[in-house]
């Protein structure tokens, strides 16, 4: 798997992520970091509601997110 090209996703970009038919698994979250291994991007989040810290592959993370325009919603 590698990185999809449409992803323009950094360090400190926000994301809301919602899942159609399984709001348990909806979410609000910074990108606090972006690492490439073996041409294989993995991102690392932070939820903006707990603070809870993951990390995964940025095709898995990103899916069914959209970007949230800045400020972030822990930021206002």
């Amino acid at each position: 798997m590698t990185t999809d090209p449409h992803f323009s996703v950094e360090a400190g970009s926000c994301w809301a992520r919602r899942v159609p038919g399984f709001a348990r698994f909806d979410r609000d979250f910074r990108v606090t970091a972006v690492h490439v291994k073996d041409g294989v991007t993995y991102v690392e989040t932070e939820r903006l509601d707990t603070g809870g810290r993951s990390r995964g592959l940025l095709v898995d993370v990103l899916a069914h997110a959209t970007p949230i325009e800045p400020p972030c919603a822990a930021e206002r």
